[in-house]
């Protein structure tokens, strides 16, 4: 989100709206102008709009120059609200702890689609610097494998402050409230500032919060611009530390060659002097953009006010919109299925089944109503403290699946259809990945991908998923269940190892005793079973095997995860580790 005080941006952790009556801002005249990537819905005028979606496009173009390649084209186009002014926005504005936030504008994931939410009615530069950056955000959630706050917000920042030049665009541009504030105030220690994420009282509220964007801004500048070429590397190498579970400050020393301590001086020398602006190949920015606009219906409008103010969590307003859609199109299914989804959250089970019965009867290839069906079968019979029949969980099942074949990446779907079904294991994992590359900070995806490499004894998939769900994470709640998950891993694979390879030969000992000779990357190893039934065998699914061993040369692909031989390893008899379990990749 963007300040309008300060002009920086904040994304909150957990917010809500409020602020007047949001149902007056249907009664106004509305435009619709669709480009390649955008959808504008707006209350200003057609040409304003019109003017948002082209500048967005310009934006998007600039953004994959920047990263080297063009963000999310097959995702659905990003939906942005556009209100004329202060007063047409306001009831939308999200308030944290029940105060409203003076900001310009903010970023909402959806169901199907992503909001952005801003008003227009600051000067156009301003207003087009703040579009920038929530849409900034939109890209920079599904490319960073972490999103420490400091970093994400300024990026965001510095992103967003650009200008065209012939065909180059000229990025990072000296931002003047930034620097005054840093001239001017106290600055946070870095140790500090790294540390700071959406529960930080100071990122919401006080004193200290402007000094926390500024610093982020000067920060982010300095990674990416500041330190010559290496910059990029540099800030690749500082996420993947992160993702594995580095403390901040350890990674951002090792990444950037300074400790934060030492980084302190080295920012306030750059912020002193003339900073860098950098250029980027842009030649086909200034290209014709093809918008088309119209008047969209009422319903539609209503649909699209309701759906922002459902995803912030405000049920009792999000409804009013909702109503109304339908009052104005019976048979608007959106609408329906958006109120299906607000009587399942409020417990409304009776009004649940009638809302999503005529989203499905208006369009029964509605994914998003589809989902919430068989969302609707399961809490509901889980709220009645029963268990899920095995018919009414094939009817769920078989709803999930046939919106993911609708929409592949709708991410309720996925993780309901996950934890139905786990079953075959690759398939939902293939379809969890899919869904998390729309939105990777989905901390409930996060970690039923790691159950699901779970379930399939791949443990080292799982650790990775949970070390990045933690660092992804947007709230101490989810960080703190990955890491309650993660430790609980380690616990179980404790004293462990696993190699990766190829199955060599099976060698029939004395006394039942087996001893699979596995090549990995180094020499290969030795590992001894006990008996045929002292190791666990298991397909590349998951699902546990059944086989005859033939003793002598084998060749198949596996995963061995095995307990090594005490010191000195290999122990005397040859033998490097005992053998738990064995995954066999081609079956």
């Amino acid at each position: 989100m963007r300040s309008r005080a300060s002009r920086v941006a904040f994304i909150l952790a957990a917010v809500t709206v409020v602020g007047g009556d949001p149902t007056r801002a249907a009664d106004e005249r509305w435009v619709r102008v669709r480009s390649a990537h955008f959808e504008v819905l707006s209350d200003a005028a057609s040409e304003r709009a019109r003017a948002v979606a082209v500048d967005l496009e310009r934006f998007r173009r600039v953004l994959a120059a920047v990263l080297g390649r063009a963000p999310g084209g097959a995702d659905p186009p990003t939906l942005v609200v556009a209100f004329r002014d202060q007063d047409s926005f306001a009831p939308f504005r999200p308030v944290y702890r029940g105060r409203p936030q003076d900001v310009e504008g903010y970023f909402q994931a959806g169901s199907d689609r992503d909001y952005i939410a801003a008003s227009l009615g600051s000067d156009g530069q301003e207003a087009s610097e703040t579009l920038f950056h929530e849409y900034a955000h939109v890209v920079l959630n599904r490319t960073l494998s972490a999103q420490p706050l400091w970093l994400s917000e300024g990026l965001a920042e510095v992103f967003s402050r650009w200008t065209a030049a012939g065909a180059e665009a000229l990025v990072g541009l000296p931002a003047p409230d930034h620097l005054r504030r840093l001239q001017r105030g106290k600055a946070l220690p870095l140790a500090r500032l790294l540390q700071v994420d959406g529960s930080s009282p100071l990122y919401h509220e006080g004193d200290e919060r402007g000094m926390f964007y500024s610093q982020s801004w000067a920060l982010a500048h300095w990674v990416v611009f500041g330190r010559g070429p290496t910059g990029p590397a540099d800030l690749r190498a500082f996420l993947s530390a992160i993702t594995a579970g580095a403390e901040p400050d350890r990674a951002f020393a090792s990444a950037f060659g300074a400790s934060p301590g030492a980084a302190e001086g080295l920012l306030a020398g750059y912020v002193a002097a003339p900073l860098p602006v950098a250029r980027f190949d842009t030649s086909g920015l200034d290209g014709d953009v093809a918008v088309e606009s119209e008047a969209p219906r009422r319903a539609e409008v209503e649909f699209r006010l309701g759906d922002l103010l459902l995803h912030a969590g405000r049920l009792r307003e999000a409804r009013r919109h909702l109503d109304r859609a339908v009052e104005s199109d019976p048979r608007f299914g959106p609408a329906h299925a958006a109120l299906a989804d607000a009587a399942v959250r409020q417990g409304r089970w009776e009004e649940a089944r009638r809302e999503v019965a005529l989203a499905l009867a208006a369009d029964p290839a509605d994914a998003v109503a589809l989902s919430r069906y068989a969302e609707l079968l399961v809490r509901e019979t889980s709220a009645r403290g029963e268990v899920l029949s095995p018919e009414r969980e094939a009817e769920a099942v078989a709803a999930l699946e046939r919106a993911l074949a609708l929409d592949p990446q709708l991410a309720d779907a996925c993780e309901l259809l996950a934890r139905l079904r786990p079953q075959p294991y690759d398939v939902r994992i293939a379809q969890v990945l899919l869904a998390l590359g729309r939105d990777p900070a989905r901390s409930d995806l996060g970690l039923t991908l790691a159950s699901l490499y779970a379930r399939k004894n791949d443990f080292t998939a799982a650790r990775t998923a949970l070390l990045r769900t933690g660092a992804m994470a947007r709230d101490d709640v989810d960080r703190f269940l990955s890491q309650h998950l993660l430790s609980r891993l380690e616990s179980l694979t404790a004293g462990t190892a696993e190699v990766k390879g190829t199955l060599l030969a099976l060698d029939c000992r004395p006394r039942g005793v087996l001893r699979f000779v596995v090549a990995g990357a180094g020499a290969p190893l030795r590992l001894e079973a006990p008996s045929a039934t002292g190791v666990f065998l298991y397909g590349r699914d998951g699902g546990q095997l059944e086989r005859t061993f033939t003793c002598g040369p084998q060749h198949e692909a596996v995963t061995a995860r095995y307990r090594p031989a005490p010191a000195p390893s290999p122990a005397p008899d040859g033998v490097d580790g005992t053998l738990m379990s064995l995954i066999f990749e081609s079956r």
